[in-house]
């Protein structure tokens, strides 16, 4: 019985298993004696230690503070999260690609191209951030719609097919921009008998947002 009472009120120090009855017949001269690792307390060694972990951190900032080369022009930063990123990505890889292929034909003749291809991969960005401003100027609606169904889907484009197929159509119409899968044979954003055809809630979204659109463009009484 003694022995189940002492294993039921075992505490874990930093991997070691130490008895309270043992604890409490160390002398305080011996505690005083043992190794600065070791529990002098309960719980005040534990907070002690949560306490110094968190202090730890610093406040940092991830600014690059060296100057850049003065021939190489200065560009804005695209500022869009994944989600946006990831559904208008198909549209910048078509809009963008000659750039593109510049910038990685630069790193691949300078083994990396750190600092040699800095003005190729400055042409990549602006053109990204242009495709973004015309999709916000002419898809925003059905932008957002794709891209918060994404959000919610764990950013899984199969999930999302329904407000997908509303944007892409939107883009095509006003920006000539067509969704194309590199290498695919099929694209399977058109196949008609895809297995992954959205889930409820992209279905439900998008079957509103084109409702909220008929009633929109329906005369007033």
């Amino acid at each position: 019985m003694g022995t189940n009472q002492t294993a039921t009120n075992t505490p874990a120090y930093f991997g070691r298993v130490v008895s309270v009855a043992r604890l409490s017949k160390i002398r305080p001269e011996k505690r005083d004696s043992s190794p600065s690792w070791y529990p002098k307390s309960k719980f005040i060694h534990t907070k002690m230690g949560i306490g110094k972990w968190f202090t730890s951190y610093q406040n940092w900032e991830n600014v690059d503070k060296n100057e850049l080369p003065k021939d190489i022009p200065e560009v804005e930063e695209v500022g869009a999260t994944s989600a946006p990123l990831l559904s208008a990505s198909y549209f910048i890889g078509a809009k963008c690609k000659p750039y593109n292929d510049d910038f990685m034909l630069c790193k691949d003749e300078h083994n990396g191209g750190t600092v040699e291809c800095l003005k190729e991969g400055r042409r990549v960005t602006r053109c990204a951030i242009s495709v973004l401003n015309d999709i916000n100027k002419y898809c925003f609606d059905e932008f957002k719609l794709h891209y918060e169904c994404l959000e919610q889907e764990n950013h899984q484009l199969g999930s999302c097919r329904a407000t997908e197929q509303i944007f892409n159509k939107c883009v095509f119409d006003k920006m000539k921009l067509e969704k194309k899968v590199p290498g695919a044979e099929e694209q399977i954003h058109t196949k008609l008998d895809r297995i992954y055809s959205g889930t409820g809630y992209d279905k439900t979204a998008a079957a509103a947002f084109l409702e909220s659109k008929k009633t929109a463009a329906e005369p007033s009484q």
